[in-house]
């Protein structure tokens, strides 16, 4: 969906060639349609474009994330501290990091002491 912000022409119009996408129909009016999932909830929704017989369509902002100001949205978007360590001690690749250091510096005077540094 990045591609259809950027592909964007001055008239505000997008085309399918601009996004690599072969019409199958050149000449004749189609229906595109988008599939996407929304960020929060993974509500699923469907965008139907209107494009002309030469591929072009108009440029309509999709609702890709949640809306925050509702009592729904804010409950959907909210994380909270316990969810957050559990996502982090879930993943090696981010819990590796803490492991490490919490092991090896238990001691913490150590770990902020300055030292010169040897030349």
């Amino acid at each position: 969906l990045a591609q259809l912000q950027g592909a964007a022409r001055e008239d505000g119009k997008l085309n399918l060639s601009n996004l690599k996408i072969k019409d199958p129909y050149a000449g004749s009016n189609k229906v595109l349609w988008i599939r996407y999932a929304r960020a929060g909830d993974g509500q699923r929704f469907n965008a139907q474009y209107h494009v002309s017989e030469k591929g072009s369509f108009p440029n309509h902002e999709l609702p890709l994330d949640m809306d925050a100001d509702t009592s729904t949205g804010k409950i959907q978007m909210t994380l909270t501290k316990e969810e957050f360590v559990s996502c982090v001690l879930s993943n090696p690749v981010l819990s590796e990091a803490l492991r490490k250091s919490t092991t090896f510096e238990c001691d913490s005077r150590e770990t902020f002491a300055e030292r010169p540094l040897q030349l």
